[in-house]
């Protein structure tokens, strides 16, 4: 586990699970081999993860306590992991929920001048 710097953030997708609001929770680095830790990527869909060194995740992410399976624990403290343990316990619709932005259409604007339609009558002679 990390040290008491600061408070630890949940990396999973739709977790908002910290260290100050959440004590009951264990927070688990993300592992040092490369292999597994991408295991641990691919499994909570952190496509922005992907392309992190495994020494990045392990100083910087970690996830929760509530993804990992009861059989993935060594104690009933939950808070050691047995080796090869893989969160698999994610709230993430399929495919996960991307952030839109929507725009407004642009308005056209136009520097011609406006003439105003006025009725003349002529008379003929």
């Amino acid at each position: 586990m990390s040290s008491n710097k600061g408070a630890r953030w949940c990396a999973a997708p739709n977790c908002s699970n910290n260290s100050r609001t959440n004590t009951d929770f264990s927070f688990f680095r993300f592992p040092k081999d490369h292999n597994r830790a991408k295991e641990w990527v691919i499994s909570c869909r952190r496509e922005d993860l992907i392309n992190k060194t495994s020494s990045y995740l392990y100083a910087n992410c970690k996830i929760c306590s509530v993804h990992f399976e009861e059989q993935m624990f060594l104690n009933f403290l939950k808070n050691r992991l047995k080796p090869g343990a893989v969160p698999t316990l994610f709230d993430i619709p399929n495919p996960p929920n991307r952030k839109t932005v929507k725009r407004k259409a642009p308005t056209i604007r136009s520097n011609s001048i406006k003439i105003k339609k006025q009725k003349t009558t002529v008379e003929v002679k």
